[in-house]
């Protein structure tokens, strides 16, 4: 009787599978693994003392992904995105005087998610990029995350400012920063819609209670002008707060709530002739304490053959504390040696401002200035 059972009950249940379009593809799941090294050679100088350092450059890091996707029956596709990230002594960490960092290795899962896409648009589940992740960081310069672009504070985050008088202040990832929405990469359900003339519209729920929404747009107009912009909107809610289950009180970040809210945008323009500019704003208010701070960014490129060259300047206000404001100007070039093998060079000036309340209070005087120079190169497998 049981074998009777299962003859009739097994080929139904296949049957009612393939017809949703998830048992049988119309071709086979495809596979790959690629990703890249990106190392990079750090000068840098903060009025008192310099040093040169090796590191990983995090603006985009040493990293290995596993990818793979099959075409249903129905049309649809399902896929998924395996990234583990390697760094050995990270820019973001790096410091005059903090020698080779031999401690300072890394492997972060940067994505493990799956995905299932077709003419509703797409919908992802799994640690990947929230809904507004990098709307704020859009540029078509060819020099973002190679020593040029809004996030220039990877290449330099653990640098320490001092006064003349050798007094440790702040670091610049302290100072500086655009401002990340909810993290680049949270546990969260994402969906996107389909591309509507080049627009998309993106919304996701993550871990905490955080949710983001944004639009991005991308287009190549007449005359072959390319533009690319993006917003984002969210709201952190309880994403790093951990919570006594009973009492809901904090039992993390010393009881404070981080809840906060963020919202901004970039713009990118490219012209036939190989001009192109970014801007960048963004805004991030803590709710507990209604505090706000603020990033502004502009650059200007331009491109030529294999050739990429920026100028850019930016600022973050009120990040370090009411009344700060850390500033920094920047030459980036980046060399496509091949469709694999990037070189890139940078230089960076780094300032900061701070009230003369809280120097007095402390007992700094006005920290000097940071130069940089950061060299490296990027290679891609695969």
């Amino acid at each position: 009787m049981k074998k009777t059972i299962l003859t009739k009950v097994v080929p139904l249940s296949i049957a009612a599978v393939s017809t949703l379009g998830f048992a049988a593809g119309a071709q086979a799941m495809s596979f790959k693994v690629s990703g890249h090294i990106d190392r990079a050679l750090t000068y840098a100088n903060n009025g008192e003392n310099s040093a040169v350092g090796q590191v990983d450059n995090n603006g985009s890091d040493s990293r290995f992904r596993f990818t793979g996707s099959q075409v249903m029956n129905n049309g649809m596709k399902v896929g998924f995105l395996y990234e583990m990230g390697i760094k050995k002594n990270s820019s973001s960490s790096w410091d005059i005087g903090s020698g080779t960092s031999n401690s300072n290795n890394a492997f972060n899962l940067r994505s493990a998610e799956a995905y299932l896409e077709g003419n509703f648009g797409k919908v992802s589940f799994g640690r990947g990029n929230s809904a507004a992740a990098y709307t704020e960081t859009i540029d078509l310069s060819g020099t973002s995350w190679l020593g040029g672009g809004v996030w220039y504070e990877l290449y330099s985050a653990g640098i320490t400012y001092v006064d003349g008088n050798g007094n440790s202040i702040a670091t610049i990832g302290q100072t500086q920063s655009p401002f990340q929405f909810i993290g680049s990469r949270t546990n969260r359900v994402r969906y996107d819609t389909p591309s509507i003339g080049g627009l998309v519209f993106s919304g996701s729920y993550s871990e905490g209670n955080a949710y983001t929404v944004a639009a991005r747009y991308k287009a190549t107009l007449m005359n072959g002008i390319k533009v690319a912009a993006g917003f984002g909107w969210a709201d952190s809610e309880n994403a790093g707060n951990v919570r006594d289950p009973g009492t809901w009180a904090i039992t993390s970040n010393g009881g404070f709530d981080t809840r906060s809210q963020t919202y901004g945008g970039s713009g990118s323009i490219l012209l036939p002739n190989g001009l192109n500019m970014t801007v960048s704003g963004t805004r991030a208010k803590q709710l507990a304490t209604g505090a706000t701070a603020h990033n502004l960014f502009g650059q200007i490129g331009y491109i030529v053959g294999k050739n990429h060259f920026a100028v850019n300047y930016g600022q973050t206000k009120d990040k370090f504390v009411q009344g700060s404001k850390g500033s920094q100007i920047g030459v980036a070039y980046v060399y496509d040696w091949t469709h694999s093998v990037q070189l890139f060079a940078s230089f960076h000036n780094y300032s900061l401002n701070l009230p003369s309340s809280y120097k007095v209070a402390n007992g700094y005087g006005s920290p000097n200035d940071i130069n940089q120079v950061y060299i490296g190169t990027r290679i891609k497998f695969l």
